[in-house]
């Protein structure tokens, strides 16, 4: 088992992160498996704001917090420009206009791309 897959059942086996949010990172590591621990979590985040009716994770209004409530500190987010560059590395991220799972906009908010063209045609 990876690091971030050991870290990721270790946070839903707390309850910090529902089935689906954990399955949904595990299967965009499955296509990015060098992204490492930060996307998995992201990852994570996207899916869980989401389910909790945002339409996207706004990356520039987490920078430096802790990403989630109870975990360890390991779990803060970096700077909006380390964030924003390790996504768009993964090869799971793209920026609009692009095809991949997530979108990721020029003002730094994360979306499912269903969620980044629903957002667009409106």
């Amino acid at each position: 088992m990876s690091a971030y897959e050991r870290s990721l059942r270790q946070l839903h086996g707390q309850k910090l992160l529902q089935d689906l949010d954990l399955y949904f990172a595990l299967f965009l590591m499955s296509q990015a498996p060098e992204a490492g621990e930060l996307a998995a979590l992201t990852f994570a985040l996207v899916s869980r704001a989401t389910s909790e009716g945002h339409v996207c994770l706004d990356l520039h209004s987490l920078s430096g917090q802790y990403l989630l409530p109870g975990a360890p500190a390991q779990y803060q987010a970096p700077s909006v420009t380390a964030w924003r560059e390790l996504l768009l590395d993964s090869g799971v991220v793209g920026q609009p206009g692009e095809w991949q799972p997530l979108i990721l906009d020029a003002a730094n908010r994360l979306y499912l791309h269903r969620y980044w063209a629903y957002e667009r045609a409106q």
